[in-house]
């Protein structure tokens, strides 16, 4: 799990800082565990802070 959670990192940039076994990205809300849902939830994320700047 270790390797793919830290693939998932590099990919996206704004997902799981810490390891699989911590709760960090949990309580921050930046867990992405690989599925569509959670790929959703960033973009999403992201829409809303790009959007706040202007």
């Amino acid at each position: 799990m270790g390797e793919f959670f830290h693939q998932l990192h590099h990919r996206y940039h704004e997902c799981n800082y810490g390891s699989s076994e911590t709760h960090w990205d949990n309580m921050f809300e930046t867990f992405h565990d690989g599925s569509q849902h959670a790929t959703e939830a960033m973009q999403e994320r992201r829409r809303l802070m790009h959007s706040s700047q202007n």
